[in-house]
């Protein structure tokens, strides 16, 4: 074989690696692509489906046992710390509201209200509460003043924010470093537990689920014609 025809091989062999590299970049371009369209369209449609329309996700939180404790008519909670642990994901998400929501079970109805603290005592002073606190893991209840008269709620002023309901909620910010007073308003109903529980909503979600859904769109738009373009240049190259 010759000098000559061995350097038309060296080139004919070059130009296939190179036509075999651009298209081993043009397929991991299209799959990149079609990848961000997808993830695109499922944090979309995620978002949407969570936190949509006003919608928001539930953490269970600690559940008060009143035990014997049963005839309380008012418990007062002291949140000196209020901690909610979510994931990763949802941490990228700005501005989240975050809300206390308090229930019984048994269902029932309920006066809560915060209170700043350094007003607690003179407000409780002379009334009977259940004074609920965390220890070692697990609430105690004790009475304020055992045979004295059950605090009035209702008739309470001071807070600086309270809700009635058979649920009520109040924003993580005013309720954290505060105390919370919560009365029952039928003395005949029979309340086994007081939940606390963490309500995470993103008043934004509806923008931001259609911002990716639009750019899901675009990006598969982009695919398509990327794929086009594609098979006709290869259309064009394999005629004779």
């Amino acid at each position: 074989m010759s000098d000559e025809n061995q350097i038309k091989i060296g080139f004919l062999q070059k130009g296939w690696t190179v036509r075999w590299f651009r298209r081993f970049l043009v397929i991991c371009s299209l799959a990149l692509l079609l990848l961000l369209a997808v993830g695109a369209g499922g944090v979309a449609s995620a978002l949407y489906v969570f936190f949509g329309s006003g919608k928001s996700i539930t953490a269970q939180g600690p559940s008060i046992n009143l035990g014997e404790g049963q005839s309380c008519l008012v418990v007062v909670i002291d949140l000196d710390r209020i901690d909610i642990s979510g994931t990763d994901q949802l941490g990228l998400l700005p501005r989240p509201t975050e809300k206390l929501v308090i229930s019984t079970v048994p269902t029932g109805d309920l006066f809560a209200g915060l209170l700043p603290r350094d007003v607690v005592d003179s407000t409780i002073l002379g009334f009977d509460t259940c004074l609920a606190s965390l220890e070692s893991g697990s609430w105690v209840l004790t009475h304020s003043a055992p045979g004295q008269p059950w605090l009035d709620v209702g008739e309470r002023t001071g807070f600086t924010t309270s809700s009635t309901g058979s649920t009520v909620a109040f924003d993580m910010d005013t309720a954290t470093k505060s105390t919370m007073i919560i009365g029952l308003t039928d003395p005949k109903t029979n309340v086994a537990f007081i939940t606390l529980d963490a309500d995470l909503g993103y008043p934004n979600a509806d923008s931001w689920a259609l911002g990716a859904g639009i750019a899901a769109g675009l990006l598969l738009m982009v695919f398509v014609v990327l794929i086009v373009i594609v098979r006709v240049r290869n259309t064009q190259r394999s005629s004779p």
